[in-house]
């Protein structure tokens, strides 16, 4: 956005900045024509070990800044072992880059980095970057946590003539809202008639919405979870109470980022939940505070999806989540499957194994039984046509 942005400007602006991230390529309409006068120049980051925007992609970018939007000086670097967040050395090269172009003085450094032009690998002596203000841990403890954002949908039980069977909470990935799900949703209430939906949306986080906030660097760990936490579980507890559920009558399910929140919060319940579903994600490990002792019984059985190319979350990164379930958390019923050549998204594969694994485990009785309404329709279809017999003895 940040380079569509510049591209959009009638004159050019001071830099452009490009951190994990692609550029405007044939994915979006042509930008307007450049003004007069050279592109700005512009700094591309990446990580080293970014599995969502992997190293080779942001290459991509910094050529398509170059060779389609005629960025004449460009400066790509690329630190070893960083992962998708932003760290310390990033946070000081930005501002001596944007420090030397809006203040015209000092100059860009690359602290530990290894730095490539777009055409040519380059390596850059480390220099001293001008100091910044970081917020403290303390600081960011005193913060309000977030809360949960609008809207939280419904829906079902389809079938008003019988008893709920169960409930099914969604969470969804970073950067969507329960109205992400709802296909979902609506799709699964007509397979389980008796089976309710509840939708949370994830607060608002920066520009993004996220289950969860990052810590000040250097740290890693994840905060802001607790009114989060205690939100959802009420939510649950209020779902359950207007269905008269149990809690082995709910099962949580969770795609991306939302994966890490559905077994956070199956660990957070005082009762063992039916089923746990994680999908393209992972689950709680070091970087968040120890869940409260496992309740009397078993752990719930849990379902894992990976997708074989998915580069946000690699069949290897859901691994140690199955792992992290089993080891970590005492999950002794585990099932784990990898669908070969899917990537992030959910395919309808993945939606039909989560229904089936959720099926099994809300509706005791099998397969949950079809509305009054679609019964009804059955019975008169079937009444109108000839049993079986009868044409046989005709023939």
């Amino acid at each position: 956005m940040a380079a569509w942005r510049a591209l959009q400007l009638r004159e050019h602006c001071a830099c452009l900045v490009c951190v994990h991230g692609t550029v405007p390529n044939d994915n979006l309409p042509p930008p307007p024509p450049c003004p007069a006068g050279p592109r700005p120049d512009a700094l591309v980051l990446a990580g080293g070990s970014d599995v969502q925007i992997p190293p080779h992609a942001v290459a991509k970018t910094a050529q398509d800044l170059t060779q389609l939007h005629g960025f004449t000086n460009v400066t790509y670097l690329i630190e070893d072992g960083q992962g998708h967040a932003i760290n310390d050395c990033e946070l000081d090269t930005m501002l001596s880059f944007i420090h030397v172009h809006l203040c015209g003085q000092g100059k860009p450094t690359a602290s530990a980095y290894h730095c490539a032009a777009v055409n040519q690998a380059v390596q850059r002596t480390p220099g001293k970057s001008p100091a910044i203000r970081r917020h403290s841990s303390a600081t960011l403890s005193r913060q309000p946590e977030k809360c949960l954002a609008e809207p939280t949908l419904r829906l079902g039980p389809m079938d008003q003539d019988a008893s709920a069977e169960g409930l099914v909470m969604l969470l969804h990935g970073a950067g969507d809202s329960a109205e992400g799900l709802q296909f979902l949703a609506e799709e699964w209430c007509q397979a389980m008639p008796r089976v309710a939906f509840v939708l949370p949306s994830a607060p608002h986080r920066g520009q993004s919405t996220l289950w969860f906030a990052r810590s000040a660097p250097p740290s890693k760990q994840l905060v802001g979870e607790g009114t989060i936490t205690r939100q959802l579980l009420e939510l649950l507890a209020s779902e359950r109470q207007r269905l008269r559920l149990r809690t082995d009558q709910v099962a949580l399910w969770g795609y991306s980022a939302g994966s890490l929140m559905a077994a956070w919060v199956a660990l957070h319940l005082p009762e063992h939940c039916a089923c746990l579903v994680c999908v393209h994600g992972t689950v709680p490990k070091d970087r968040l505070p120890p869940p409260p002792p496992c309740p009397a019984g078993t752990r719930p059985a849990a379902l894992v999806l990976a997708g074989g190319v998915d580069v946000q979350m690699p069949p290897h990164a859901v691994d140690k989540a199955v792992q992290e379930l089993t080891e970590r958390h005492g999950f002794t019923n585990v099932t784990y499957l990898i669908e070969e050549g899917q990537g992030h998204a959910i395919s309808d594969g993945e939606s039909d194994t989560s229904l089936n694994f959720i099926r099994l485990h809300l509706c005791a009785q099998g397969p949950c039984r079809m509305s009054k309404e679609k019964e009804n329709r059955e019975a008169e279809v079937e009444s109108h046509q000839e049993p079986a017999g009868s044409m046989l003895a005709e023939t």
